[in-house]
């Protein structure tokens, strides 16, 4: 039996968060919801602008003090991620899956690069199991994000740097995430979730 440490995310329409919860591309004037606004952090926006927010496919780029922490690629709707989405993080780990309106929907997977990769199930933003493959176990396809359309503004983003320091292991859902809000508690048995408690609005409790 093992504990794990599962997340529940809540929706944040962008339209809600106000002003002081938008964060925007300088160079773009575009933005996106960013609930845990931090010091030294800013973004890049590769793709259209529809009404000042991130519209249609393209790549969203965080950084924190000029440091890439991760990068965002699919669709993206009023400033929010919304249909496929691969984010990859600076030591090369992916998490592919699903969003609706920034809302986790459906199966998200994340692959590491020891080989092991993760199985969550998400309803609505709501964690419903996780499974951990080790690298012996054989690997499910992944889904790559339609391609990009041709013509957009600020359509090619730079390549993913190396990473110059070691960063902390990420599961399936580490907290702090941009996207949504993390938080919670779950029990586990042969890695996989069986009931979880302490969740509330998306803080742990």
């Amino acid at each position: 039996m093992q504990l794990l440490l599962a997340a529940a995310v809540t929706a944040l329409p962008l339209s809600a968060t106000g002003s002081g919860n938008v964060i925007r591309d300088r160079v773009t004037g575009c933005g996106t919801s960013n609930p845990f606004p931090a010091e030294g952090e800013s973004i890049r926006w590769y793709g259209s602008c529809q009404d000042g927010l991130l519209s249609g496919h393209g790549t969203l780029i965080w950084y924190q003090n000029g440091q890439e922490t991760q990068r965002n690629e699919g669709t993206f709707w009023a400033g929010e991620m919304h249909g496929p989405i691969t984010t990859t993080y600076p030591d090369r780990t992916q998490l592919i899956g699903t969003y609706q309106a920034g809302t986790r929907n459906g199966q998200f997977m994340t692959f590491r690069t020891d080989g092991s990769h993760t199985v969550s199930i998400f309803d609505r933003g709501q964690l419903i199991s996780e499974r951990l493959v080790s690298a012996t176990g054989q690997l499910p396809p992944q889904t790559a994000p339609q391609p990009a359309t041709a013509g957009s503004p600020q359509s090619a983003a730079p390549p993913l740097a190396r990473p110059t320091a070691a960063i902390a292991d990420r599961t399936a859902t580490p907290p702090n995430w941009r996207d949504n809000f993390a938080g919670g508690s779950g029990l586990a048995q042969d890695t996989v979730v069986i009931s979880g408690s302490g969740i509330e609005n998306g803080y742990m409790g």
